[in-house]
């Protein structure tokens, strides 16, 4: 889906133009609040979390009739400019994208007590702060299946990972899949590698942004040049990047995507995605809006995990058939594992 965006000088209200829905009975209610949001500097248009994101603040528009302004950022530098003028045009709830934007939108709650802020991937710096709600995700649970399944469907035994850049809503994601392939290589005696990540000493291969497809292909060319046949890019819409390098390679490797289900997002990749280890933030953005708009906002933070379907696997598309029904079980069975805390998926 083609996204509408918006430049640091032309907000894009989505009630008004552009990429707003069909009017219908639903939308067509009038209501007097307006929800925004702050991107990532990958845009809105990432197939990744930004869009998610995006997506939810469509739904509220679509079925509870919410204005709705979207400002997409191009830098980092957007973050703070971006934000006021969010709060300027009178949005009441806005949202941050990324943990790069923490620092902005937790200045922005403190100076506007007034206005409700929302940090997706960041955290409240103040405790006392009753107008920030924190959005957060145990992505190293989704995670620790995906390396698992990565682990027994990988024919090499060597398995490739990097990410965008190195904060803790990145390298869960990656500890994660780190240690569920070590599960499976424990439970079936076989040895596997993991290039790209070590959780015990926190090092690690990382691109520096969410942009630069140059640097991502050659990081993936690399760990496929040293024997990965299943990647995982932790790293936005620089998946793609992974993507065109086994592509180039034509050895018959896969990648994991995150955030999406990248094989419904980008399906000119899907021959090559195993499956995607989605953070499912369009549901908790539009739940958010609702509750806020009827005046119930609360600063309680939402985790989504495993157990309450904020994060989970997606289906297996082309590989549905690759996929054994032991396999299979052993994964639902990982899954209640982890979900009743006798896995530490971090530790």
């Amino acid at each position: 889906m083609m996204l509408v965006g918006a430049t640091l000088s032309l907000p894009l209200i989505i009630s008004a133009c552009g990429a707003a829905p069909a009017e219908t009975e639903a939308n067509s209610v009038s209501v007097d609040y307006k929800a925004c949001a702050v991107s990532g500097a990958g845009g809105w248009n990432d197939h990744s979390f930004n869009e998610q994101v995006y997506n939810g603040l469509q739904q509220a528009k679509k079925k509870l009739g919410v204005p709705v302004v979207a400002f997409e950022s191009k830098t980092a530098d957007d973050f703070v400019p971006g934000i006021s003028s969010l709060v300027d045009q009178g949005c009441k709830l806005v949202f941050s994208v990324g943990f790069d934007a923490n620092d902005a939108v937790n200045a922005a709650a403190a100076a506007n007590p007034e206005v409700r802020f929302v940090t997706v991937d960041g955290f409240v710096e103040d405790p006392g702060t009753t107008n920030l709600k924190a959005v957060t995700y145990k992505m190293s649970e989704s995670s620790y299946l995906a390396g698992y399944l990565a682990a027994a469907q990988s024919k090499s035994h060597t398995l490739g990972t990097f990410g965008a850049i190195q904060n803790t809503a990145i390298t869960d994601f990656m500890t994660g899949f780190f240690k569920g392939s070590q599960e499976w290589a424990k439970k079936h005696g076989t040895p596997t590698k993991v290039i790209g990540w070590e959780p015990s000493t926190k090092t690690g291969v990382f691109v520096g942004d969410f942009s630069n497809q140059i640097t991502a292909k050659s990081i993936a060319g690399a760990q496929l040049d040293q024997g990965a046949d299943v990647l995982f890019p932790v790293a936005g819409p620089l998946f793609s990047a992974a993507a065109e390098a086994i592509k180039d390679t034509g050895d018959g490797a896969t990648f994991l995507g995150v955030d999406s289900d990248v094989a419904v997002t980008t399906p000119e990749y899907k021959s090559l995605v195993l499956t995607s280890v989605e953070k499912r933030m369009t549901k908790a953005v539009e739940q958010i809006i609702g509750d806020a708009s009827k005046g119930t906002f609360d600063s309680q933070p939402y985790v989504g995990t495993l157990e309450n379907d904020g994060t989970g696997l997606s289906p297996f598309h082309d590989f549905d058939g690759q996929v054994s029904a032991e396999l299979r079980s052993e994964l639902d069975d990982l899954r209640t594992r982890i979900v009743s805390g006798s896995v530490e998926t971090l530790g």
